[in-house]
Order: C-alpha cells, then structure tokens, then sequence
C-alpha cells in the first residue's frame, strides 16, 4: 500500500507535464486568434545574420502561426507530443540545433554563394518563416529510431509500414507548415546525428520514453536505414514544390500608369561618361540603351545624359538611334565653383530632369555600363517593384509610402521619386563645391551611397515616408554590369568584372528593404 502511495503522485506529475507538453503548441494559436499583440513572432535566420535578434531563435517553439495550415499543423504536432510523450526540454535542444543549421545554410546559400557563384543563390534559404514544435518532433523521431516510434504508436513491426508512416508524418508538416528548408534541415542534421552515433558506436540507453515500462527497445536501425528514410524524405517533401515550380506559367506583370498622365511614369536616366577606349565605349553605351529599348512607351521614357562636351562614343550612340523616341542630352553648363566628377554629373543630371516640361513620376538611375537583363522577366522584375510603389500611395491622396526602389547595384538601378530629386541635387551640388559648405569632420561619403543612404531613409537630410517602408528590392540583380573591366577613370583599378546579371542583391536581408 505504502509504494502505491508514494507512487501516486509520482505518476501524476507525469501525467500533467505530459498534458502540458502536448498543449505547447496549441497555446500560441490560441494567442493569435485572441490576443494577437501578444503574438511571437516566426523564425528566419535573416533575424540573427541582419537584425541581431535572438529573440525569435529563442522563442519560436511558442511563435504564432499565420495562416489556417498552421494552425492545422499546431494541433497535429500536440497530438504527436501526446503519443510520443516527448521531453520538451529535448525537443528545445532540437529546436536550437535546427535553427542554428538553417542560419549557417541561410548565410552560405545567400551571403556565401550569391556573389561567387549565383546558381547557387537561394531567397527562401535566409527568408522562409518556420515556428512550433515541427522540426523538433521530426528530428526527435530520427533520432531516438523512427521504427520504434512507430512500432509504439501503431504496434506494428512491419518496417515498410513504419518507414511510411515516419516519412509521411514529416511531409506532412512540412506541408502544412510551408518549411521545406526548415524541416528538411531537421531532417538532415538528425541525420548526422545518427552518423556521428554510429561512427562513434554510442549504444543507445537501455529504456526508452516512448516505450512501456519494462519493455526493451529493438536493436538501433542500420545507418543504412536512416539514411534511406531522409533521402525519401527529402525527395517526398520537395515534390510538390519541383512540381509547383515546373506546372506555373509566366504571366508578365502591366506597368502601372502614369498618376499625372500626359506625364510619363518613369524616366530611365542613363548618365555616361568618356572611356578612354572610344570604341569600347560606344559598343557599351549602344548595348545598355538597345536593352531598354523594346521596353518604352508613353509611361516609359529614356534618356542619355552625359556632362562631357567631348564624348565620341556618346555621339556615335546618339547617331545609332537617331530614329528612335530615345532622348541625348550634353550639358554645357560650366561651374567654376564646383569639382568635375560624379557629384557634379549627378547634381547636372537631377536638375535637367527637374526643368523637363513632362516631368517623370519616377526616375530609374542607371549608369552606361548597366543593361537590363533576362529579357522580359528581368523588365518584369522592375514593373513589379514600380507596382508595389505605386499601390502604397496613401487612401485618398497621392502621398508616397515608399521611399523608392533599387534593382541594381551601386549608382545603378535606383529608383527614384520625383520629389526626392530637387533633395538629391542640392546634396551633391554641395558634395561637389570647391568651397565645401559641409562640416570639416562631416565623413565624406560617395556619390552612391549618398542616394542609397536617402532612399533607405537613413540619410537625416532626405525626408522619410511617414507611415511607410523603405526600399522595395529585387533579390536577385536584374540589370547587367557589363562594363567592370572598361573603367571611366584611367587611374582607377579595374573591379574583375563583378556585380553581373542574378547576383545577390547586396541589400538582400536588411530590415529596411522589402524583397521580391
């Protein structure tokens, strides 16, 4: 009687962590749909390589779900701890394995490849939101021998069965959840898991959790084994994704129009300089104004604007396309109070676009070495991001939300509202006086970042959209540098050629940017 006694609260306790074990992932979506303020937010591995914040790696276990799925796959992972009778606490450690696997691959396959070798680059690797107890269930599952999970939740010992229903359970949360990179990680690092314990012959213990007491787990599957039931894993869990992405046809996106027509929406401002190579220079500039080309309307206008009165090349581009609606502009302009050079070209380049009669909404930066590329999808790409900056104006008037767009890199491929020009000249007008009115100690910033700096919102003199974000951005580059080795600038060192067409995006992952 004595050891019933002592005996009975020992079980009780069990039996109520066991309940609150099982309720973990059913509490955060009760949150959401009650008091969504107090919501955690999902996990990308973005929060730590970009923003330094641990707080969802910490606590995504108890992150809110986001969508109807979700919340499907929260009430299948709390039956599943109910099964399994799991160990929160081991399932915490899986948790914090996982998600420091996926930072470290969301950090190779973006920051890592995305400049050296770009094929490799992938978006979703850095953004792709997971929470709950997923992951950490399917790791555990590997890792304790999913044939003895199996075996104690359906009392069967048919390894083709078990085999089914383990690889059938991880498809199906990554399903619900929307997380193949999460789970699929999970998967693989239980995997290695599993290598190291059997390279290292670590026995596994002589009872189990999930088993009853007094009854012995099975000898340990082959590696072999594990390895195939990843491998089929992996392959079950991509396919419908492969599918997705094989069956979807490309529908272009309509540029929006004009909000002040006859007024275009956008400029296309080429600025280009002389090459000391003339006739490099010409096969450059022609290559970059024919890649616009198929792509202007009464919306879409190009110009070439060049503040060299010597410019051959230029001249034998303007000749090239002298039947097009495309417009070559030489300013004359001397400014005996001002440094020749890119601030100067910049601030000339600004104001001339400011005194045009049919003033574009937008003016799209791009330098002469700088061509839009992969055809149709890559313009696309730029009618996307002219979409979303279009549709954030606020309800009832035609006030901006947005600071601007960028689909290139450097000086290149920014987008640029109207309003911000007049800000922006000023700003290089006085980057580019002799007689400098800034601060002796103020740092003296490029040309590039400066504009960067102001359409991020960072710069403290360019106004900032109130209510809204900051860039809209392109994951991938979508216009070309086809000019890195052919310099402007004689006593500048050539750059290998770098920045080209579906490189990572150097703005990829920062908090300010939005990314499609």
């Amino acid at each position: 009687m004595s050891s019933v006694v002592l005996q009975q609260p020992s079980d009780d306790f069990a039996k109520w962590l066991r309940v609150l074990s099982a309720c973990g992932p059913l509490i955060p979506s009760l949150i959401a749909l009650l008091y969504p303020p107090w919501a955690i937010p999902l996990f990308t591995p973005r929060q730590i390589i970009d923003e330094n914040n641990l707080v969802p790696f910490l606590f995504a276990p108890w992150a809110a779900p986001t969508s109807p799925a979700a919340h499907l796959s929260r009430v299948l992972q709390a039956m599943l701890l109910w099964l399994l009778q799991a160990s929160v606490f081991h399932c915490y450690e899986l948790w914090i394995l996982t998600a420091v696997l996926r930072t470290v691959v969301g950090h190779i396959l973006t920051r890592g490849v995305g400049w050296a070798h770009p094929r490799f680059f992938s978006h979703w690797a850095l953004y792709e939101t997971c929470g709950g107890y997923g992951p950490s269930i399917v790791a555990y599952m590997y890792l304790v021998g999913g044939a003895d999970v199996v075996r104690s939740l359906f009392k069967r010992s048919d390894k083709a069965h078990e085999l089914t229903v383990l690889v059938a359970t991880c498809a199906l949360l990554t399903w619900l959840d929307d997380a193949p990179w999460t789970y699929g990680e999970a998967v693989l690092g239980a995997t290695a898991i599993a290598l190291c314990q059997t390279m290292l012959r670590i026995r596994r213990p002589a009872s189990h959790p999930m088993l009853p007491d007094g009854q012995k787990p099975v000898a340990a599957p082959k590696f072999s084994t594990l390895l195939f039931s990843a491998i089929s894993t992996l392959l079950i869990v991509a396919l419908p994704y492969g599918l997705k992405a094989r069956m979807s046809t490309y529908t272009p996106t309509s540029m929006p129009p004009s909000p002040s027509p006859p007024s275009p929406l956008l400029e296309i401002l080429v600025l280009t300089y002389p090459r000391p190579n003339v006739t490099l220079g010409t096969t450059i500039l022609s290559a970059t104004v024919d890649s616009y080309l198929p792509y202007l309307s009464s919306d879409v206008v190009l110009s070439v604007f060049t503040h060299s009165t010597s410019h051959p090349a230029f001249d034998n581009t303007r000749n090239a396309f002298a039947k097009s609606n495309i417009t070559f502009y030489v300013d004359t302009d001397s400014h005996s109070d001002a440094m020749s050079g890119q601030y100067l070209h910049l601030a000339e380049a600004f104001r001339w676009s400011l005194e045009r009669s049919a003033k574009a909404e937008w003016v799209m930066l791009v330098e002469d070495d700088f061509p839009v590329c992969g055809g149709e999808k890559g313009w696309d790409a730029i009618r996307r991001v002219m979409n979303i900056l279009e549709k954030t104006r606020s309800p009832g008037s035609r006030a901006l939300n947005r600071q601007g767009g960028f689909v290139g890199t450097g000086g290149s491929g920014l987008i640029i509202h109207r309003t911000t020009l007049s800000v922006l000249r000023l700003l290089m007008h006085t980057h580019a006086e002799t007689a400098s009115k800034l601060p002796p100690n103020a740092p003296r910033r490029p040309a590039d970042l400066i504009i960067q700096d102001c359409l991020l919102g960072s710069d403290p003199l360019c106004p900032k959209k109130t209510g809204g974000g900051g860039l809209v951005i392109t994951s991938r580059l979508v216009l070309d540098h086809i000019g890195g080795m052919a310099t402007t600038n004689p006593n500048k060192a050539l750059n290998d050629d770098k920045w080209r067409c579906g490189w990572r995006h150097p703005f990829h992952g920062r908090p300010q940017v939005e990314v499609l």
